[in-house]
């Protein structure tokens, strides 16, 4: 087990050591849950040791100015540190709390000219230790006073990256930014509120994790030994494409954005042939009452003519089967999105061969939920083919292994499978608001759904969302005064078109009264009564 060190200098006007014991009474009225019962233990020379329950804070009063702050104007200083064995970064964050509740008591006294945190560069204002004493005090971390955010000029002209300094005393790494062209104030909020998510984890990100930024956008942090900018090792912050661009290099234009498209993946050596791509959709297209003409269009290009479909028009697909590439703005995309899914299969991503599905649209038509469905099952006949390995569907941003992707055709039928084509997602916006979130329906002409919860493990609002999602998909809320009811499980919602900064317009929705139990649970809840 490591040890883990905080050190904290007060700087003071005049050379006039503490009164501990006022500092202890100080300490138990102001940090009652950091130091209910501090013990004091008074030493010559002005220096002391307290105790916090089981943490010892040495203090050291030293009767000149300190080398750490020679630009500010004072006539002593004091040194506290605190040292400990420390299994991981909750114990380290439990340890720095106990420094710095005595720190801001100490930052109360009237000739207090500062303070000097750690090896972070600069001198902390007055005012901040003391709001950071009061921040302690209401249980929240006084995250700017511990690490500070710096800039530095990017190898390439323009660029700019930032990053923090005094975090890898908690957590064992800094975070940097991979340095970009963005305004400095946006880089700032990004790396804060990656920086915010850590505190309140107690715990480093983890290599791989993927983060979205409201009006930043899409980041993906990995874990490495040296930074760009920083020394030592960092968690850097890489940009990622959107699902809107990753859709864009599918096709190009304002329509290819919004399409839906599928990619089935396929074993190199067992790529099918125009004859069995045809036969396959023959057979699953029986389902649909349709039976597209198709026809090859160039050697590596086949078109599924659909006709006239009722209520959608004339209508066209197009498969991509030999010869194609996955973007690479793609590739990073899906790989971000879906971690363990690439790691337990890496040939999916690593070594398949793509075949492509995307409606083709006429002028003045617009993509929307019945090409998606001719697309999936496209999809759906290609998936059964021998070969198969899986597939994406990009505007979803997920990758289902094959049996994964059978599943959701097989309880969808006919239909579109939205488990497939609408991902839920669990983020953290701005200022710690933590929501749940669709991706995927505007490709289908709907609004993107937003709930918002206070935590997104909870598998009561889990199941609500998700329940939600089918039931706003298939129309089956129904109004009851003011709010919605999901006729498949009773939960009750408060609904709001609303735009929302980074995501675009969605549909806000807050659950007023939660799902009803499930028949046989009311049963069991009857037997007991």
């Amino acid at each position: 087990m490591q040890d883990a060190a905080f050190r904290c200098e007060i700087l003071l006007a005049h050379a006039r050591a503490p009164s501990w014991p006022r500092i202890g009474d100080l300490l138990t009225t102001g940090q009652p849950k950091l130091a209910p019962s501090p013990r004091i233990e008074p030493q010559r020379g002005g220096h002391a040791r307290l105790w916090l329950e089981d943490t010892a804070i040495e203090a050291t009063f030293v009767g000149f100015p300190s080398p750490s702050a020679r630009g500010v104007e004072h006539g002593a200083h004091v040194v506290l540190h605190a040292e400990a064995p420390a299994a991981d970064a909750r114990a380290r964050l439990v340890l720095a709390r106990r420094l710095m509740a005595v720190a801001a008591t100490l930052a109360l006294r009237r000739d207090c000219a500062g303070a000097v945190w750690n090896d972070v560069p600069g001198v902390i204002a007055v005012d901040a230790m003391r709001r950071a004493g009061q921040r302690l005090a209401a249980g929240q971390d006084p995250v700017s006073v511990w690490v500070r955010l710096v800039q530095d000029d990017g190898p390439a002209e323009g660029t700019r990256s930032t990053r923090s300094i005094g975090l890898a005393p908690f957590f064992g790494r800094e975070i940097e930014l991979e340095p970009g062209p963005e305004a400095a104030d946006l880089q700032e909020r990004v790396v804060g509120a990656v920086l915010a998510h850590a505190f309140d984890d107690g715990a480093m990100i983890e290599d791989g994790t993927t983060f979205r930024i409201e009006e930043a956008g899409d980041f993906i942090a990995l874990l490495q030994e040296e930074g760009i900018c920083a020394p030592g090792p960092v968690c850097l912050l890489r940009r990622l494409p959107t699902a809107e661009e990753a859709a864009r290099a599918l096709g190009g234009g304002q329509a290819a954005r919004r399409r839906c498209a599928a990619i089935v993946l396929f074993d190199p050596d067992r790529l099918p042939d125009p004859a069995e791509i045809a036969r396959a959709i023959a057979r699953v297209d029986r389902r649909l009452g349709l039976a597209p003409e198709m026809r090859e269009a160039a050697p590596d290009r086949l078109i599924a003519d659909w006709g006239v479909v009722r209520g959608g028009g004339a209508r066209r697909s197009e498969i991509l089967y030999r010869g194609w590439a996955l973007p690479e703005a793609l590739v990073a995309f899906i790989l971000a999105e879906n971690p363990d899914v690439a790691l337990r299969h890496p040939e999916l991503l690593g070594a398949s061969a793509p075949v492509l599905i995307r409606e083709l649209l006429g002028p003045g038509a617009e993509p929307g939920i019945l090409g998606a469905t001719l697309t999936a099952n496209l999809a759906a006949a290609l998936i059964a083919l021998p070969g198969a390995r899986g597939m994406i569907w990009p505007t979803s941003g997920i990758l289902a292994p094959r049996e994964v992707a059978e599943r959701h055709f097989r309880r969808a039928g006919a239909d579109l499978p939205i488990g497939l084509t609408v991902a839920r997602l669990a983020l953290e916006l701005a200022g710690g608001r933590r929501v749940f979130v669709t991706r995927g329906m505007a490709e289908l002409g709907e609004r993107e759904i937003l709930m918002t919860c206070d935590d997104p493990g909870d598998p009561l609002m889990q199941a609500a969302f998700e329940s939600l999602v089918g039931a706003v998909f298939r129309r089956q809320m129904q109004r009851r005064g003011p709010h919605f009811v999901n006729t498949n499980d009773g939960a009750v919602f408060e609904l709001r078109e609303e735009p929302i900064a980074g995501i675009g317009p969605v549909l806000k929705a807050r659950l007023i009264e939660p799902p009803r139990p499930s028949s046989g649970l009311r049963r069991l809840l009857r037997l007991k009564d």
